[in-house]
């Protein structure tokens, strides 16, 4: 029991250090065709089944046989998903001094950044909008999102344009919300402001904006 507990916490440890997200994980591969998360899920089970059986096999291990466990496979995992929940977020907000850009109709798409047809959007219709939120192409800007693949459409536009000095926050809030030493705003905008576009009305599928 103690050591079981041991290495679960050495475990938890290393998950969350290494952001290794089964929630963010699964919809990557629903959404943007990502087997990544998968193949190192494939690989870690794979490791893990090999190593306590040759455990067993040396006399380091008893793997008990019988009925499984209920009570406390349920138990377990009622802890692992409350621990994820509370491991992934511990702060709320977004950084301090950020805008809210545009996105879509949630956060599975960039439809503000697509016409009807599913194609990209005029890039200049995009900078117009910017500009009333008081970006110019001249400004030192960084887009940020949760895993990287939304922020990475608008630097892509900008790329179009030559801006200069243009980047991408790789880490996101993700990254951003586990060092207590960056700034937190918390009063966080709740209205997106108006894209005028209508591609996110007309398809509402989520997940069916990002179209090479």
């Amino acid at each position: 029991m103690v050591s079981g507990l041991f290495i679960g916490i050495l475990f938890g440890g290393l998950l969350q250090s290494g952001q290794f997200c089964f929630v963010s994980g699964f919809r990557n591969i629903l959404y943007q065709r990502n087997t990544r998360f998968l193949t190192a899920l494939l690989i870690a089970v794979t490791i893990q089944s090999v190593g306590f059986f040759a455990l067993e096999s040396a006399g380091l291990l008893h793997i008990p046989e019988g009925n499984l466990p209920i009570t406390a496979t349920l138990a377990g995992g009622l802890l692992f998903g409350a621990g994820m929940v509370l491991a992934g977020f511990p702060r709320k907000g977004e950084p301090a001094g950020a805008i809210w850009g545009f996105g879509g109709k949630n956060s599975n798409d960039m439809s503000d950044y697509y016409d009807p047809d599913g194609t990209l959007r005029n890039p200049e219709e995009i900078f117009a909008l910017w500009k009333t939120q008081g970006i110019e192409p001249t400004d030192q800007v960084a887009f940020y999102c949760g895993t990287g693949w939304r922020a990475s459409v608008s630097w892509f536009m900008t790329q179009l344009a030559g801006w200069e000095n243009s980047r991408i926050y790789d880490g996101g809030w993700n990254a951003w919300q586990m060092d207590p030493t960056l700034p937190v705003l918390n009063n966080i905008q709740s209205q997106k402001p108006a894209a005028l576009n209508d591609y996110g009305e007309i398809i509402k599928k989520p997940g069916q904006s990002c179209k090479s």
